[in-house]
């Protein structure tokens, strides 16, 4: 057997492997009210609005269901969604869509996630009253006072919040967010939990471990030194809603140490002249950018946080080493890099490069 043939094997078994993870175990409802166990493909919420990839058993042909073919659907982990139609408040025509369901109570709350827009669409359903009102993203609007021009935030969604819940409720001010409109209905159907059963929906965050070891490629004095990298990287997506953004954390290490030390000529010389430096970064803030899964994800990082230097050096006098010498050093840091995932199943290979203090280092390791 040729060598290229179980490469060949590997790497299709490995796709098979990735299609399949694609799939998590969930239901479809049927306008009979009948529930369909199965599994559903698993994307961001935006991606699940018109249309889902739906399988039987995890061997069987996909089937593609949009709003008008079932009422719903949801994902065994409590990932849930409603077939919701509405008038557009824009185009004023008729549309139906998966609305995601994140509060239940005496006031229902759907969600409809929109491309990039980090602020949704919310509609919220009274159910002892049948009513419905539509919130969405608050507008700029152009004011006039004493002949002075003023840009003004619309503030409608406020009423359509306190009509929602009964003229007995008087509506405090809140920012147009999705958190802290939840909260606000939370609040409020707790009030009501003797006769309507509540719950709030808990987004799935997923958490990944990035373990690199490298050295330095380039860089100045690179053949005369000896320096290394290696570092552990926490990422923390909220997958429902994004699977590109990522938060980090993680801690870095680096150690340099020159192989030859060229000692000053000058006999009146004296002074400290550094060997060997290392630094323990601890970066509890960062955030990643990569592409979207598949095979090969191409990403980018940043973040900042506090090293901790230490500092040999050799005390030169006389045109000699006369000791040596420990100083640490706490200091602000950043640190930065760029890379590819191979994936590998359910983990990827990791490949990156990275700019240092003393050079660009290339480094390799693995995520799970």
């Amino acid at each position: 057997m040729k060598p290229t043939l179980p490469l060949v094997l590997l790497f299709l078994i490995s796709l098979q492997q990735i299609h399949a993870q694609e799939f998590e175990p969930g239901y479809i409802i049927t306008f009979d009210n009948d529930t369909v166990q199965g599994m559903i493909k698993e994307q961001v919420d935006n991606d699940l609005v018109h249309e889902i990839e739906f399988r039987s058993s995890s061997d069987s042909e996909s089937k593609e269901f949009n709003p008008r073919d079932i009422s719903g659907f949801g994902f065994d982990y409590g990932r849930t969604f409603r077939t919701f139609k509405f008038t557009d408040i824009v185009s004023e025509q008729e549309k139906v869509i998966f609305a995601k369901e994140v509060e239940k109570g005496k006031i229902d709350v759907l969600i409809w996630r929109k491309g990039k827009n980090r602020k949704p669409d919310m509609f919220l359903i009274n159910r002892a009253t049948h009513d419905t009102v539509h919130l969405t993203r608050p507008k700029k609007k152009m004011t006039t006072v004493d002949g002075r021009d003023f840009s003004q935030e619309d503030r409608d969604y406020l009423r359509l919040l306190g009509d929602v819940k009964g003229e007995e409720f008087e509506q405090k001010k809140i920012r147009y967010t999705e958190d802290k409109i939840r909260k606000d209905i939370s609040l409020h159907n707790q009030e009501f939990s003797d006769a309507y059963e509540t719950r709030s929906y808990k987004e799935k965050k997923e958490r990944e471990y990035i373990l690199l070891g490298g050295t330095a490629v380039s860089g100045p004095s690179f053949q005369e030194q000896s320096r290394i990298r290696a570092a552990v990287i926490q990422t923390r997506t909220a997958v429902e809603r994004t699977n590109t953004f990522s938060y980090i954390s993680g801690v870095f290490y680096t150690y340099r140490e020159k192989k030859e030390v060229s000692i000053p000529t000058q006999y009146f010389y004296k002074g400290h002249l550094n060997y060997k430096r290392q630094v323990l970064s601890f970066i509890p803030i960062g955030l990643m950018f990569q592409s979207s899964p598949g095979t090969i994800r191409p990403y980018i990082y940043a973040g900042g946080g506090v090293g901790v230097g230490k500092l040999d050096d050799y005390f030169i006098e006389f045109e000699a080493i006369q000791g040596t010498d420990t100083e640490y050093v706490v200091a602000p840091t950043l640190v930065a890099g760029a890379g590819l995932k191979i994936r590998v199943g359910s983990n990827y290979l990791v490949t990156e490069i990275s700019p240092g203090s003393s050079g660009v280092y290339l480094s390799a390791g693995f995520s799970f």
